[in-house]
């Protein structure tokens, strides 16, 4: 895997069941997801928001979805 050598569109992500379900006090994601680009794979670099209101200083039990959001020059 190479890191950020290439940008442009990504065509797949590995699976990330790791991160699906987790306690809402304390979510913990990957700054970075393994996917394919131009038939590479290589770790691209995200941001997450959720679909909800959700206050990470004081969060509420809950169901929560967050979404990656990717880095600069990736679609």
């Amino acid at each position: 895997m190479t890191v950020n050598e290439i940008t442009g569109i990504v065509t797949a992500f590995a699976e990330q069941e790791e991160i699906r379900w987790q306690n809402t006090g304390t979510p913990v994601f990957p700054e970075r997801l393994e996917g394919t680009v131009a038939g590479k794979t290589i770790q691209i670099p995200v941001t997450w928001q959720s679909r909800e209101n959700y206050d990470k200083n004081a969060p509420k039990r809950g169901l929560y979805v967050f979404d990656a959001v990717l880095g600069e020059g990736y679609t």
